[in-house]
């Protein structure tokens, strides 16, 4: 905090960058009120210092506030970017704000005209999963129109393991072995679904060494 009162003393609050910077720092440090006052500080933010605070907030779980200043950058004529959208999608994804989340997700297309990116469809997917509405977020991984990210498969069995639906996750869990074969984390997340439902056999094969090698093999 002695830099940041430094910082307001000298009146440095004026450089967008060393105030951004200042509020990545608080917000990596896990200050996200000394965050906020840095932002509160700006006269003139930009879209780096909307978006890192929107970002700030939906890392720590602040779904609610982080939509609410996304949807005031707005009113101040600031145009988002990808990776502000991935900022507020990841906010409404891990506070549940469903509705919200299809609503930035439809603007962002719409609205703004832009072309999701893989990171995109995964918070939507996430967002979906989540809220366990498994045929819809399948529906979205199904249909991207874009290569799809190995992440986007690992949030879908994710949601999977959650809601308990095994089987669901083990046709994403296919795919995903398909595209990263050689990463043992894949291997884990479909072994801690497959526990969640105490089925220990179907633990022991993906979790096989033989199993692997095979997978390896295909690709």
């Amino acid at each position: 905090m002695q830099v940041h009162a430094y910082m307001v003393k000298l009146g440095f609050y004026s450089f967008l960058s060393i105030a951004n910077a200042l509020i990545n720092a608080y917000s990596k440090c896990g200050s996200i009120a000394s965050a906020s006052k840095c932002f509160d500080l700006v006269a003139e933010p930009d879209l780096v210092t909307w978006t890192s605070v929107i970002s700030a907030c939906a890392f720590h779980g602040l779904a609610k506030e982080a939509t609410q200043i996304f949807d005031k950058m707005l009113t101040y004529g600031i145009r988002p970017d990808g990776i502000a959208f991935v900022g507020v999608l990841s906010a409404c994804s891990h506070g549940g704000l469903v509705k919200k989340g299809l609503h930035y997700f439809k603007l962002m297309t719409n609205d703004y005209q832009f072309f999701p990116d893989s990171e995109h469809y995964t918070c939507l997917i996430d967002l979906l999963g989540r809220a366990g509405l498994l045929d819809e977020a399948l529906n979205i991984l199904t249909s991207i129109p874009i290569e799809t990210d190995p992440s986007s498969f690992g949030a879908f069995i994710g949601a999977c393991k959650v809601n308990g639906n095994v089987e669901l996750a083990k046709l994403a869990a296919e795919k995903l072995f398909t595209l990263e074969p050689n990463k043992p984390v894949n291997y884990t997340i479909m072994s801690n679904t497959y526990s969640s439902e105490n089925r220990w056999a179907d633990v022991a094969r993906v979790m096989s060494p033989t199993h692997k090698h095979q997978r390896c093999m295909l690709c």
